[in-house]
């Protein structure tokens, strides 16, 4: 079975694009505080 990385997911790659939702799920996620998110390209 191949699994393919989480970077192909369209919706990992939605949640990540928008650095203002990226931060409120990593929040969520890790259950912290984030106070600033850089997006690298």
């Amino acid at each position: 079975m191949y699994l393919a990385p989480l970077n192909y997911d369209r919706y990992f790659k939605k949640v990540f694009s928008d650095t203002r939702i990226a931060k409120r799920f990593l929040e969520d996620f890790f259950d912290i505080e984030i106070d600033e998110l850089e997006l690298l390209s």
